[in-house]
């Protein structure tokens, strides 16, 4: 492999080649000047090599691997990566602040240890994945598709999440702080040792998520599908989930003080446990389910449909119940006094 260090050498081997280049290491090199649209880059090496502004537009890089660049303000456009390795030199990661992938599609491609934040990927596809140790701060995904993908120990605080694919990938000891995320699929994610805190889920599918691995969990997850996740014992004190899809999903033990449940509904929703004082569920259906030992105390209970399910054992003192729905609900043993029951069925 020709090893090149000098900007004349570069440019006579790019004449050679017809703009394109194969089985080179390039070190230390200033190529901000280059525009690599449509270029095909095959087996490059580029070791501390500084790209910033520069445009890869309908290029592809096929074995490239970038080691401590710097890619500032470099565009992407409709790239296609095959095992390409954005990675560091020591210390020192690739930084990709600002730059812009948009339409790029690829397999195989990492990122390990470099500088994302406010990166831009819309359109993007990308199969087996990695975004390992990166800070991918106030970045902007649209339409991202990174679906098995690993983030494991990536830092997303502040960032915006809309329409991606998420499903199956691994987020583990990934940070979320603060971030927003939107019509995402995240079914069967796994979030060992996530921080999440003050991170905004809206309509996204988090079906099988088992969230109570996360070091520590969201608390806003309107008109969201949770289908079969799992909260046990986690501290969601005035959690956001109206309209949220609850089927089969567990809350066994969950602190849900003033939480907002209007609209949700779930059949087979376990519950057992969970402290609801001063809940809304208003306009609630929880079929089928288990509120055994559950604190309601306080708690909103309108036009709520709890058909054939078991409240054994439940406080329910102070709780105010209109028009609801209680066929074959079991409460024996409930605490009910002072309770208020308005034209219940």
């Amino acid at each position: 492999m020709q090893i090149i260090d000098r900007f004349e050498d570069l440019q006579d081997r790019l004449t050679e080649e017809g703009g394109s280049l194969r089985e080179c290491h390039i070190i230390e090199l200033d190529l901000s000047s280059i525009d690599w649209s449509g270029a095909q880059l095959v087996g490059v090496v580029f070791e501390r090599v500084r790209f910033d502004g520069t445009h890869f537009n309908n290029a592809a890089l096929i074995g490239v691997l970038f080691i401590g660049c710097d890619l500032v303000d470099t565009v992407f456009l409709e790239t296609t990566f095959r095992q390409v390795v954005f990675g560091p030199d020591g210390d020192r990661g690739c930084v990709l602040t600002h730059a812009a992938f948009i339409g790029a599609t690829g397999e195989e491609l990492a990122f390990v240890r470099s500088d994302l934040s406010r990166v831009a990927f819309t359109g993007t596809h990308f199969s087996v994945a990695a975004v390992l140790d990166c800070s991918l701060e106030e970045c902007r995904l649209l339409g991202a598709d990174w679906q098995a993908a690993n983030f494991a120990g990536s830092s997303f605080a502040g960032g915006q999440m809309v329409q991606c694919n998420f499903a199956g990938a691994s987020l583990a000891g990934t940070k979320l702080i603060a971030v927003i995320v939107i019509e995402c699929d995240l079914a069967g994610a796994r979030l060992d040792g996530a921080a999440m805190p003050g991170a905004k889920l809206a309509n996204c599918s988090l079906r099988e998520i088992d969230f109570t691995a996360a070091s520590v969990a969201p608390i806003v997850f309107a008109s969201s599908d949770l289908t079969n996740a799992r909260f046990d014992g986690l501290a969601l004190g005035n959690a956001d989930l109206r309209e949220t899809t609850l089927d089969g999903a567990r809350f066994v033990g969950t602190q849900l003080e003033g939480a907002r449940l209007a609209g949700a509904r779930g059949a087979g929703v376990d519950m057992s446990g969970a402290r609801l004082e001063g809940c809304d569920l208003s306009g609630t259906t929880l079929l089928e389910s288990q509120l055994v030992g559950a604190i309601l105390r306080k708690a909103t209970v309108a036009n709520t449909d709890l058909t054939a399910s078991n409240l054994t054992r439940a406080d329910l003192r102070m709780s105010e119940w209109s028009e609801a729905t209680l066929a074959q609900v079991d409460m024996r043993g409930a605490i009910l006094g002072p309770t208020s029951f308005d034209e219940c069925d």
